[in-house]
């Protein structure tokens, strides 16, 4: 997994753009737009920043609510036949990767 960013510097009030690609080990991109992949962003520090996710599934958008500091944490998922999602691990490791995000004041 590649994200667009690893680190964002954003204002209070401002937003920024996140994207990120899901490959398999032979360097094929996963189709996030498909309903049986997903990529989850869960946010440490809601106070701090929020995620809004684009309905392709291949990104979204960062909004700056405070000054301070948080990680957002994106995970490859594929979902179960009996419903929901679980995270996917190559090698005893999750596919996922940390996006670190400072705010400032407006």
């Amino acid at each position: 997994m590649t994200a667009s960013r690893r680190f964002l510097r954003l204002h209070a009030g401002t937003t920024a753009q996140l994207a990120w690609r899901v490959a398999s080990a032979e360097g094929a991109s996963q189709a996030l737009a498909n309903p049986l992949n997903r990529v989850s962003a869960t946010v440490a520090n809601s106070r701090v920043a929020e995620f809004r996710p684009a309905a392709d599934g291949a990104g979204g958008t960062v909004v700056a609510k405070a000054a301070g500091r948080t990680t957002i944490t994106l995970s490859y998922q594929r979902e179960r036949a009996a419903g929901g999602y679980f995270d996917v691990f190559n090698r005893a490791r999750p596919v996922s990767l940390k996006v670190d995000v400072k705010v400032t004041r407006g």
